[in-house]
């Protein structure tokens, strides 16, 4: 099974359990709490999404200062092992967003 941070948040059925808990890896503002945080993001069903994509949000784009940081942390992940986070990165830095 893939190290996709999903099985942190997960119900077992495939869900997220507590989706005020999805943005505590966002909140420690370091590389290690973000990448877990795209890494599920790349792995996540649509619904999954939306909820890493409001976590995203609500902890990294609070002010344009936020955003910067969300920035800075993310352009250390574009050259990541994991294809997913690559991906993921990739996106937010050419203004593609958070969304897939």
């Amino acid at each position: 099974m893939a190290d996709d941070g999903l099985a942190l948040w997960g119900d077992g059925r495939g869900g997220v359990e507590d989706p005020a808990a999805l943005g505590a890896p966002l909140e420690r503002w370091d590389v290690r709490g973000l990448r877990l945080v795209l890494a599920a993001f790349a792995h996540a069903d649509d619904s999954t999404a939306d909820y890493l994509d409001g976590a995203i949000s609500d902890v990294c784009c609070r002010s344009d200062e936020d955003f910067a940081r969300l920035r800075e942390l993310v352009s250390t992940l574009v050259t990541d092992a994991d294809a997913g986070v690559e991906r993921q990165a990739t996106r937010i830095l050419g203004g593609g967003g958070i969304r897939r």
